[in-house]
């Protein structure tokens, strides 16, 4: 009797545990796939260590008359062009040779080619990359109405340009309306309009254009920003999207701490750069299929 009363017992165990189970399977199953998709997320994931350095170079920083360029804002990629190269580009130097940074260069010329697709061929370039000495020296001759000091000057990171037309005066031309129209889609803004005088601090520059890139200077072009506003727009909003010629953007502002690391999606491209003041901008993006 007792060995049937055994069975009989193990018999219902066994149906329990059975049925508990089954009833678990579904349970067990998803959290398999959360356990299958957060470790996928995390393959996708790339850590990026920022350096102190940082801070202080990239395409986005503050160059006025309170925040000084630092040597690590100097364009490392810095090419010499003379006047054939200027021609075979469809455009004027107005000197012998210009130095410029290649990634402004290439934009640039890619910008000037538009242009002449609009029949716009009057341009001329005036200025380019100057250094700390060539810098000094100009404000030597010609004072603070006309020049910046040693080091508060765009042009000394190799990210500004002085364009002109060979035709009349760039408030008036049609290279400097066009190039306040597009130049934002090549990653050129002005960077001294007339009515943001009050706050660049420096009176209308019509010619003074500097290289941000994309999405940039499309943002700051539709926003109505200049430089100051823009890094201060990205402070407050942290992080914003956009969408720009199938190209999908993600930009993230963060505050420089020591040891700071940023986490990317591996299969996305990025490009880091300071604001020069303690911020730290990192443009991702992806081509949308």
């Amino acid at each position: 009797m007792k060995k049937w009363f055994f069975m009989l017992t193990m018999l219902v165990f066994i149906v329990i545990v059975g049925q508990q189970l089954q009833k678990d399977q579904p349970q067990r199953e998803l959290d398999r796939y959360h356990s299958e998709e957060r470790y996928a997320d995390e393959e996708s994931i790339v850590t990026i260590e920022i350096d102190p350095e940082q801070v202080y170079k990239g395409k986005l920083l503050l160059i006025n008359g309170d925040y000084q360029l630092h040597d690590a804002g100097i364009a490392d990629d810095l090419v010499m062009i003379d006047r054939e190269y200027a021609l075979k580009a469809g455009y004027a130097l107005e000197g012998e040779e210009l130095t410029l940074s290649q990634h402004v260069l290439d934009a640039y010329d890619m910008m000037v080619k538009a242009a002449q697709d609009d029949h716009l061929q009057n341009f001329l370039l005036t200025s380019g990359f100057r250094s700390l000495e060539q810098q000094k020296q100009l404000y030597e001759q010609t004072g603070s109405d006309y020049a910046l000091p040693a080091g508060f000057s765009e042009h000394n990171s190799g990210l500004a340009l002085d364009i002109s037309s060979l035709t009349s005066k760039m408030e008036t031309a049609p290279e400097g309306k066009w190039l306040q129209e597009y130049g934002p889609q090549y990653g050129f803004i002005l960077r001294y309009p007339e009515h943001k005088r009050h706050i660049t601090k420096i009176a209308y520059e019509p010619w003074h254009f500097r290289y941000v890139g994309l999405p940039h200077s499309m943002i700051m072009k539709d926003r109505d920003l200049v430089l100051e506003e823009y890094i201060e727009y990205l402070a407050e909003r942290q992080e914003l999207s956009v969408k720009l010629m199938g190209i999908s953007y993600k930009v993230s502002y963060y505050s420089y701490q020591p040891l700071i690391s940023i986490s990317l999606d591996q299969h996305s491209q990025y490009d880091i750069s300071g604001d020069n003041r303690g911020g730290i901008i990192v443009t991702s993006w992806t081509e949308e299929s």
